[in-house]
């Protein structure tokens, strides 16, 4: 073996375990100008998500939460960080999308209270994307309670207390909670579809059609 060959193999072979290493979560970027999101996070942890630039896809899910008392779910906000998606202007937030993604992701500052971001920025953002029928992926897990309902912290009774209103009794909402409620409405109405394989809510193309004539 020639003196120069041994040294080539061992930088050849550092390189390749290298690539080999597993990342938890990672964007790449190919030749469309789309990221694909490698998803590990809380929930439906092998898929892969393609953003595309001619017809975004919407993600959703809890920004960052503690429940259980030592898990924090942080959906939205690790997919902020990785993608390094931008903020928002709120003149153009509900149209705005980054290398085929929407997220809404907004300067903490518009934020006073839940009704007020619900109605002024969140629902009007999920309008304008349902209305332009929107694959919206959902990112934590929609079927835990602790994500979609407020609740005290800490906890003045026992481990766990749910918030609700005093007059009606009804479970406080968190944001993502509301997102779910206001889509799953959409799904009853026979204008958007659940795709459990991908865990995602798309639009009802026969639907979407009879409303356009």
């Amino acid at each position: 073996m020639k003196p120069y060959v041994k040294p080539l193999l061992l930088i050849l072979g550092f390189l390749c375990h290298s690539l080999s290493i597993a990342q938890p979560f990672s964007f790449t970027s190919n030749s469309t100008g789309n990221d694909t999101l490698n998803i590990k996070l809380s929930y439906k942890t092998d898929r892969l998500i393609i953003g595309n630039v001619k017809q975004p896809v919407a993600l959703i899910g809890v920004y960052k939460k503690l429940i259980n008392n030592k898990d924090t779910i942080q959906d939205i906000y690790q997919s902020i960080a990785y993608l390094n998606f931008p903020q928002l202007d709120t003149l153009t937030f509900k149209t705005h999308s980054y290398r085929g993604f929407k997220i809404l992701n907004l300067n903490n500052d518009v934020y006073k209270t839940d009704t007020q971001f619900w109605e002024q920025y969140n629902l009007p953002w999920l309008e304008y994307l349902t209305n332009n029928n929107t694959t919206i992926y959902v990112l934590s897990d929609g079927a835990i309670d602790q994500l979609k309902y407020q609740f005290y912290d800490p906890h003045p009774i026992g481990p766990f207390v749910f918030r609700y209103f005093n007059m009606t009794k009804q479970l406080m909402r968190t944001g993502f909670g509301k997102e779910i409620e206001f889509l799953d409405a959409l799904i009853k109405k026979g204008i958007y579809t659940w795709n459990e394989q991908l865990g995602a809510y798309q639009a009802n193309t026969i639907n979407s059609q009879l409303i356009s004539n």
